[in-house]
């Protein structure tokens, strides 16, 4: 398509409703359509009321490049860890709608430009595939390679604005192409009660934003990737492997160096050259002596996940601990078969069959210590009676069976 028919077609009445319909769609799958609110406070469902006239709003508002409505700042706690918060961002549905629209036109311009190393919100390239790779580069020259990490610390909230929009500019897109782009960038935010336009950083919670987190280092994947045996990113993580050191020494100085110039901020907890025989973590695997397992910190929130769904305090009889147990394993939604299922899929890779065993001993502790009170290697004898015929597999079992080919050195 011209430059020019890509504005057009952004704008197009065409395009706006499929981005309309594909928010819609994406709220009403995860439960939001009848809860998410911008600062306008509206619904999905008041849009609906009226949406061919607001969209025709929406179209004009494109065409004369209108300034984006504030998004509000949201501070929630973490899942991982309650005393600290993470920031979102609520835009008004207005403003999603545009978002999406531009998203889906130039989506693939911006993939065909990218380097070949990254794989982080791109359909051509899916995290799960780095994952995939690293583990089996990992698996093969464990002994060999040095690795290097390299993890940036709020990476989308350091990023500065002219820089990338000079970065959007060597796209050599359309003129008005761009100008919508860069309603994106230094965008107005209501925090805590007031209206401010951050000096750096971008206001996430549209697709857009993950572009323009991937534009932001193409530079330096595209400098790098050739120059090591082995190169990855995943958004703000990189990893590289290489079989001399030497190699990797002035690869590690250019990343310092490059987020110097970018105004990003190297996580130095994370970020490290390791030797062939050193643990490090990567896209949430722990990796040590060509195994690949879990991380203590993944395995401490599951064990804690487990002991609070099954607290001998809330339920004193048998019978009610049986009949509580039943519904967890067989409940429409969220049951145990499912739990281990998306263990088993989000971590496809592990090949630690030792710390599977562990794990999944440790959820029958956990039982044991539901049913008896306390755990003594004779109540754990006595479990097994607790459990037969409610067709409950072991997490171990369970994992061999679903991700067989972990096992078989297939992934």
């Amino acid at each position: 398509m011209t430059l020019f028919y890509m504005f057009k077609k952004i704008i197009s009445k065409k395009n706006l409703e499929a981005a309309y319909l594909k928010i819609a769609q994406d709220m009403e799958l995860d439960g939001r359509s009848y809860r998410y609110r911008g600062w306008d406070n509206w619904k999905l469902s008041d849009l609906e009321l009226r949406s061919s006239e607001v969209l025709a709003e929406i179209q004009l508002e494109l065409k004369e490049f209108k300034a984006l409505v504030p998004a509000i700042l949201l501070k929630i706690p973490k899942k991982s860890n309650p005393q600290k918060v993470r920031e979102i961002y609520i835009y008004n549905l207005r403003e999603r709608i545009k978002a999406q629209a531009i998203y889906q036109i130039i989506e693939p311009i911006f993939d065909q430009y990218f380097s070949p190393y990254l794989y982080s919100y791109r359909s051509s390239h899916a995290s799960y595939f780095a994952a995939r790779s690293v583990a089996r580069h990992y698996k093969k020259y464990h002994q060999r390679d040095y690795v290097l990490i390299g993890d940036l610390s709020d990476y989308s909230n350091y990023i500065e604005h002219e820089k990338l929009r000079e970065k959007i500019r060597i796209l050599n897109l359309d003129k008005e192409v761009e100008k919508l782009l860069f309603l994106f960038i230094g965008n107005e935010v209501v925090r805590d009660g007031a209206i401010t336009k951050p000096k750096v950083g971008l206001v996430q919670g549209v697709p857009l934003i993950a572009l323009f987190n991937n534009l932001y280092l193409d530079d330096f994947d595209k400098y790098v990737g050739p120059k090591t045996d082995f190169y990855r990113r995943v958004g703000d993580d990189l990893i590289m492997f290489a079989s001399d050191k030497e190699r990797l020494l002035p690869l590690q100085q250019h990343l310092i160096e490059e987020a110097d110039n970018l105004g990003l901020k190297i996580n130095q907890e994370k970020s490290a050259l390791h030797q062939p025989d050193e643990a490090f973590d990567f896209l949430g695997y722990h990796f040590f002596k060509g195994l690949i397992s879990l991380p203590d910190n993944y395995q401490k929130a599951l064990k804690l996940k487990w002991r609070q769904q099954f607290s001998y305090y809330y339920r004193r009889h048998e019978d009610s601990k049986k009949k509580y147990l039943q519904r967890v394993i067989h409940r429409d939604r969220q049951n145990l078969r499912e739990q281990f299922d998306q263990l088993a899929e989000q971590k496809k890779f592990v090949n630690d069959e030792k710390q599977l065993r562990d794990l999944s001993e440790s959820f029958f502790r956990i039982l044991t210590r539901y049913f008896f009170k306390d755990y003594t290697p004779r109540n754990r004898r006595l479990l097994p009676a607790k459990l037969r015929k409610m067709g409950l597999t072991s997490v171990y079992k369970h994992f061999v069976n679903t991700r067989y080919d972990a096992f078989k050195g297939k992934n």
